[in-house]
């Protein structure tokens, strides 16, 4: 009868300790749950109140400039743009030159002017949080490659080589901004053009770079 006594009563006591720990199991989920469902209101009320970290001028269309043919203007004359190039140019068609259409808007550019360089922004980020960059590419005379570099100012690290025909086609990904990195630049810079001319080659337009706010990753 003892035994059965002591075995009933640390039946009991394991029962107790498993009940505190399935307790504190569910709590920590609940808060970890709540957490991540604060979080998200938070990123759904930043996206609509604008409140995200972004580019500008990415379809080069925030200043009146030519109205016909091409011209390389210095950079302080294409808004939130800047160029690593020696003299300042960046390259600007007015759409349908050369039978090249714009896809957004009425100009593009072409990645360099005068001289093989970077075509860059830099934005504010914050540590952890996730950009989304996507922007259109098209060959001038046939198979153009250039590379998307992202990272913080004068360190840039590429994320993708890209070679594209001549025709218009959409390129997108995904960025996770790291620890310590309150800056961070999205450039572009060739690779290659079809007549070996660095400077002759690799037409952009629609161009978007910032926070990764409703953005779907394909599977």
């Amino acid at each position: 009868m003892l035994k059965k006594q002591k075995e009933s009563g640390q039946s009991t006591t394991e029962y107790a300790l498993l009940r505190i720990l399935v307790a504190g199991v569910i709590f920590f989920l609940v808060a970890w749950l709540g957490q991540r469902v604060a979080d998200s209101f938070t990123e759904v009320n930043d996206c609509i109140a604008g409140q995200k970290y972004t580019l500008s001028n990415g379809s080069f269309e925030a200043d009146d400039l030519i109205t016909r043919g091409w011209r390389a203007y210095n950079s302080s004359a294409i808004a939130g743009w800047e160029t690593t190039a020696r003299d300042t140019k960046i390259e600007i068609w007015y759409t349908g030159f050369l039978g090249v259409t714009a896809p957004d808007g009425r100009y593009l550019a072409e990645l360099n002017a005068n001289q093989p360089s970077a075509l860059y922004q830099d934005i504010d980020s914050v540590p952890g949080e996730r950009l989304t960059w996507s922007f259109y590419h098209r060959g001038r005379s046939g198979v153009d490659t250039m590379e998307v570099r992202i990272g913080p100012p004068g360190a840039t690290v590429s994320q993708q080589e890209i070679s594209t025909g001549r025709t218009w086609t959409k390129y997108e990904g995904l960025y996770q901004v790291p620890e310590g990195q309150t800056v961070t630049r999205f450039e572009f810079a060739a690779v290659r053009t079809a007549n070996g001319n660095l400077t002759v080659g690799n037409l952009l337009d629609n161009i978007q770079f910032g926070s990764a706010c409703g953005f779907e990753e394909e599977e």
